[in-house]
């Protein structure tokens, strides 16, 4: 039964959030999208199933140039992309606070 709530929170997810942005540019979405994320986008959107691991990559991009991404990057997302990168670095990993922080700073 907790399955199927999981698997209908994350398709409504998926409905919800179908493409995403840098806010108010084309060319700055279209540059993250493929810088950030590796993705080559074709419209003025970056399709955000193609960039669902890097979230925090395309947010961070956005925000790197003066936009804010309309596509938040949920605290799992962080930690997921910047642990590993941290412990790799010899950091320690973020807590879930710091990791909330940085989430709540791609948003602006």
């Amino acid at each position: 039964m907790q399955l199927l709530l999981i698997l209908n929170t994350l398709l409504a997810a998926c409905i919800i959030v179908s493409a995403c942005k840098c806010v108010g540019s084309k060319d700055l979405t279209r540059a993250c999208c493929r810088c950030g994320a590796g993705v080559i986008a074709d419209s003025e959107d970056c399709p955000a199933w193609k960039i669902a691991q890097r979230l925090s990559n395309f947010a961070n991009c956005c925000r790197e140039l003066g936009a804010i991404s309309d596509c938040p990057c949920p605290v799992g997302c962080v930690l997921a992309e910047k642990n590993p990168l941290r412990i790799a670095a010899g950091l320690k990993p973020l807590s879930e606070v710091e990791a909330k922080a940085i989430a709540e700073s791609y948003l602006g």
